[in-house]
Protein backbone atom coordinates (compact mmCIF):
# COMPACT_ATOMS: atom_id res chain seq x y z
CA UNK A 1 0.00 0.00 0.00
CA UNK A 2 1.57 3.63 -0.15
CA UNK A 3 0.96 5.74 2.34
CA UNK A 4 -2.92 7.45 1.21
CA UNK A 5 -3.96 3.60 1.01
CA UNK A 6 -3.80 3.06 -2.69
CA UNK A 7 -2.23 0.00 -3.62
CA UNK A 8 0.94 0.04 -5.53
CA UNK A 9 -0.84 -2.00 -8.60
CA UNK A 10 -3.25 0.72 -8.58
CA UNK A 11 -0.64 3.11 -9.26
CA UNK A 12 1.60 1.13 -11.74
CA UNK A 13 -1.27 1.17 -13.90
CA UNK A 14 -2.43 4.38 -13.71
CA UNK A 15 1.48 5.32 -14.61
CA UNK A 16 1.12 2.77 -17.72
CA UNK A 17 -2.41 4.47 -18.47
CA UNK A 18 -0.80 7.82 -18.84
CA UNK A 19 2.37 6.19 -20.78
CA UNK A 20 -0.16 4.89 -23.59
CA UNK A 21 -1.22 8.49 -23.44
CA UNK A 22 1.94 9.94 -23.81
CA UNK A 23 2.49 7.89 -26.81
CA UNK A 24 -0.92 8.20 -28.19
CA UNK A 25 0.25 11.93 -28.44
CA UNK A 26 3.06 11.41 -29.88
CA UNK A 27 1.81 9.20 -32.70
CA UNK A 28 -0.59 12.30 -33.42
CA UNK A 29 -3.65 9.74 -32.88
CA UNK A 30 -4.85 12.52 -30.32
CA UNK A 31 -4.23 15.61 -29.07
CA UNK A 32 -3.60 15.15 -25.50
CA UNK A 33 -6.27 15.11 -22.26
CA UNK A 34 -8.80 17.17 -24.15
CA UNK A 35 -9.05 14.69 -26.82
CA UNK A 36 -10.02 12.06 -24.45
CA UNK A 37 -12.60 13.98 -22.31
CA UNK A 38 -14.62 15.21 -25.86
CA UNK A 39 -14.56 11.25 -26.65
CA UNK A 40 -15.40 9.79 -23.80
CA UNK A 41 -17.37 12.51 -22.11
CA UNK A 42 -15.19 12.43 -19.25
CA UNK A 43 -13.95 15.91 -17.19
CA UNK A 44 -10.77 16.66 -18.56
CA UNK A 45 -9.98 17.87 -15.11
CA UNK A 46 -10.38 14.81 -13.57
CA UNK A 47 -7.95 13.28 -16.03
CA UNK A 48 -5.06 15.44 -15.04
CA UNK A 49 -5.83 15.22 -11.55
CA UNK A 50 -5.27 11.88 -11.80
CA UNK A 51 -2.04 12.13 -13.41
CA UNK A 52 -0.25 14.40 -11.30
CA UNK A 53 -1.55 13.28 -8.72
CA UNK A 54 -2.45 9.40 -8.49
CA UNK A 55 -2.23 8.50 -4.94
CA UNK A 56 -5.29 10.97 -4.44
CA UNK A 57 -7.13 9.99 -7.01
CA UNK A 58 -6.32 7.01 -9.54
CA UNK A 59 -8.39 6.80 -12.89
CA UNK A 60 -11.67 5.22 -12.98
CA UNK A 61 -11.32 1.48 -14.06
CA UNK A 62 -13.82 2.61 -17.01
CA UNK A 63 -11.17 4.60 -18.76
CA UNK A 64 -9.35 1.85 -19.27
CA UNK A 65 -12.09 0.44 -20.80
CA UNK A 66 -11.79 3.40 -23.30
CA UNK A 67 -8.47 3.24 -23.94
CA UNK A 68 -8.23 -0.41 -24.57
CA UNK A 69 -11.73 -0.43 -27.05
CA UNK A 70 -10.68 3.28 -28.83
CA UNK A 71 -7.39 2.78 -29.24
CA UNK A 72 -5.89 -0.91 -29.51
CA UNK A 73 -4.19 -0.78 -25.88
CA UNK A 74 -3.53 -4.08 -24.24
CA UNK A 75 -5.20 -4.77 -20.87
CA UNK A 76 -2.79 -7.11 -20.32
CA UNK A 77 0.08 -4.44 -20.37
CA UNK A 78 -1.94 -1.81 -18.18
CA UNK A 79 -2.82 -4.59 -15.87
CA UNK A 80 0.23 -6.39 -15.51
CA UNK A 81 2.94 -4.41 -17.32
CA UNK A 82 3.03 -8.10 -19.80
CA UNK A 83 3.72 -7.77 -23.46
CA UNK A 84 3.26 -4.86 -25.88
CA UNK A 85 1.46 -1.88 -25.22
CA UNK A 86 -0.66 -1.97 -28.29
CA UNK A 87 -2.22 -5.38 -29.79
CA UNK A 88 -1.69 -6.11 -33.14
Amino acid sequence: MSQNGIPKASLDINSRFFLAIDSLVSQKKIRGLGTLSKLWDVSRFALSWSRNHPEAKPIKVEYLYYIARDFNVSLEWLFFGQGEMFKA
